[in-house]
């Protein structure tokens, strides 16, 4: 494996500590920094962040953590290329969605 294929696999595994996953949360590639937004144990703060990250697939990724801040997961739904699939594909079971659905027809 390569230096940053490691990363990334750190970067996933729920075993890694949290000061490493916050750490991550920040690093140059996106790719770390998805892996981090899907990794069940990145706390909610660096979600919340990653929220609002420059590439749409580290945002996609944060929509599919169940551990996403509700808020964060509500300001998805701004993003209009991930609204749709947030809404209405992935995750299947997040527990936001019906809360989120609820809001969004309002």
């Amino acid at each position: 494996m390569g230096y940053m294929t490691d990363k990334v696999e750190i970067a996933k595994n729920p075993n890694t500590p949290v000061e490493s996953l916050t750490k991550f949360a920040t690093d140059k590639d996106k790719h770390v920094r998805g892996g981090v937004a899907v990794n069940p144990n990145t706390p909610g703060e660096a979600l919340s962040k990653l929220a609002t990250d420059k590439s749409g697939i580290v945002r996609f990724q944060v929509g599919l953590n169940p551990n996403t801040p509700v808020e964060a997961f509500i300001k998805l739904t701004t993003d209009k290329n991930l609204f749709k699939v947030l809404r209405f594909g992935y995750p299947p079971v997040h527990p936001f969605r019906p809360k989120l659905t609820k809001h969004r027809n309002k």
